[in-house]
């Protein structure tokens, strides 16, 4: 049985479609805390940077570590520079959460975006105390805007 080359094109467009809302890495999807029968949550923090950016280099040195400290926390960790992909992927992760990409370093963690880096006193506890809510379970209110630092 043959498929007609217009059924065809649109399998495919369907197809690839599907692909991109089920891929975990895809913007589409974004979890925030996951959590395996008789496991300890798992709290999934996005960040996004730039190589060139001097408050990013000093945030990878406090957010890159964090996994081996706690592994309950899960690191998404991605340059925006070179890659399109990240570069699109922090701009829709900040939309759907009411906000702007519009610096870095960037920070999700559990609905949540904030911006910006000074200290590990200052925003590197900022976000070990969000960790630590949406490890407890804890999310945002959906009406309650993002918290944002300046650098």
């Amino acid at each position: 049985m043959s498929i007609s080359q217009p059924r065809r094109s649109l399998f495919t467009i369907l197809w690839i479609l599907f692909l991109s809302t089920a891929n975990p890495l895809s913007a589409n999807y974004t979890p925030w805390r996951t959590q395996l029968e008789g496991e300890e949550p798992q709290v999934h923090l996005y960040f996004f940077w730039s190589p060139t950016c001097p408050h990013c280099k000093k945030a990878r040195l406090f957010i890159e570590p964090l996994p081996e400290q706690y592994p309950w926390i899960q690191l998404h960790s991605a340059s925006i520079i070179g890659s399109r992909e990240n570069a699109v992927r922090y701009y829709e992760m900040a939309k759907a959460v009411g906000q702007k990409a519009s610096s870095v370093p960037g920070f999700f963690i559990c609905g949540e975006m904030f911006t910006g880096w000074d200290s590990v006193e200052g925003m590197g506890q900022v976000l070990m105390q969000a960790l630590e809510k949406c490890k407890a379970g804890h999310t945002p209110q959906k009406d309650k805007p993002a918290q944002q630092s300046s650098e």
